[in-house]
């Protein structure tokens, strides 16, 4: 028999009384069930990513140096631990068993002085606030986000990265509506 259940609470409920034998989807395992020496837990790696979409279309997201260092100020180690468990990174859009993926079009993350260089070469200087202006703008955008812990972790570890570069990303949290 396959139960599912709305509520995780509901799920760990269940299998503690040993109404079910197993759990799949916990992002967070209850202390009591990782002290249990009788259980077994296994971080199983998705096939699946996380990214993030620059709209290109419009303000200061056209320019290709500014998307360059937004994404060089990322540092991916760092958005992984904000979740608490192992992922595999990603590089790209394709992860390196799939058909097609190659390992040139890796994106470059983790140079937060490059990335400033990079700002500071278009022109948004670092003001006293900790955030970068040109000609009166501040450098700032939205990072929509859906309703979920996960994302919702990311996006914020995201901002405050960026933030290191004086970037101000207001995390907009979509509801399921």
């Amino acid at each position: 028999n396959i139960v599912t259940f709305s509520k995780n609470s509901d799920m760990i409920t269940s299998f503690e009384k040993q109404n079910i034998q197993a759990m799949v989807g916990l992002s967070v395992v209850p202390s009591s069930i990782k002290s249990n020496n009788s259980v077994y837990i296994e971080n199983i790696p998705l096939t699946a990513e996380t990214m993030v979409f620059y709209q290109n279309s419009v303000g200061q997201l056209t320019n290709t140096q500014m998307r360059e260092a937004l994404t060089k100020a990322i540092n991916v180690g760092q958005t992984i631990s904000a979740l608490g468990y192992p992922v595999i990174p990603s590089r790209s859009p394709l992860l390196p068993f799939q058909d097609g993926y190659n390992a040139s079009a890796d994106q470059v993350t983790g140079d937060l002085k490059t990335a400033n260089s990079l700002l500071d070469t278009l022109g948004w200087k670092m003001s006293s606030n900790g955030y970068r202006y040109k000609d009166g703008q501040e450098l700032a955008f939205n990072l929509y986000t859906q309703n979920l812990s996960e994302y919702q972790k990311i996006s914020k570890s995201l901002a405050a990265q960026w933030k290191k570069a004086g970037i101000n990303v207001r995390v907009i949290i979509l509801s399921p509506d």
